[in-house]
């Protein structure tokens, strides 16, 4: 059942079997003697889940009070960019601080309106694949065998992720093969559509993030 009172929609769902004419004039009653009002709003925040990943453009929404047509943004150690100024939907993106305050100011910054702080954790190791094969399953799959990077599907931003160098060592061959890039050379490719069923990979990849610094991950498969 929907109530409407001073333009607010309020959405109230009954679960009673039996509801007469009576109960639902005294229901009616009761609610009509409360005052609503759009103005009143309440907000339920858990700063533990305010989280940015470092280097990369964290997609944030700021929520603004009615009375306010504009607000001005202020952070030490992040890059803010405006997206859409109806929606206030920024991008935030840190510059090596563990935490950073938001300051959200009125249009004149004589009023500070919130202050908000977000933990800044760094972008987490990357999940590597092996054609369409993820780290640590089975190499089902040997055709198209280069090497992909992607971030883990809960973590909400875009990276550019760049292999720069790799090698492979599989537990029938001694031999360690290396090369740089996401493709593999040929010889290497021969040699894992070659081997015999339930021989393990060992793959270790350097890449890059947004171009900056060198991450090293080992990871396993089995053929």
């Amino acid at each position: 059942m929907i109530v409407i009172f001073d333009n607010t929609r309020i959405e109230i769902s009954i679960f009673m079997k039996r509801l007469n004419n009576l109960n639902y004039l005294a229901f009616l009653i009761f609610f009509g003697s409360q005052q609503f009002t759009s103005a009143q709003t309440g907000v339920i925040s858990q700063p533990q889940y305010n989280v940015l990943y470092a280097g990369c453009a964290n997609t944030v929404q700021i929520g603004r009070q009615d009375t306010e047509k504009n607000t001005v943004l202020i952070a030490e150690g992040m890059d803010i960019q405006m997206l859409n100024a109806v929606s206030g939907t920024y991008t935030f993106t840190p510059r090596g601080k563990d935490v950073i305050s938001l300051l959200i100011l009125n249009e004149s910054q004589s009023d500070t309106l919130d202050v908000i702080e977000f933990r800044v954790l760094p972008i987490p190791d990357a999940e590597i694949y092996l054609g369409s094969n993820k780290n640590g399953e089975s190499l089902s799959n040997k055709s198209n065998l280069s090497i992909s990077l992607k971030l883990p599907s809960y973590v909400p931003v875009q990276a550019n992720m760049t292999v720069e160098d790799w090698s492979i060592k599989l537990s029938t061959d001694q031999k360690e093969y290396m090369g740089t890039g996401s493709t593999l050379s040929a010889e290497v490719i021969k040699v894992i559509q070659d081997a015999p069923k339930n021989t393990s990979l060992q793959l270790y990849v350097a890449y890059k993030t947004n171009g900056k610094g060198i991450k090293r991950q080992l990871v396993n498969f089995t053929l």
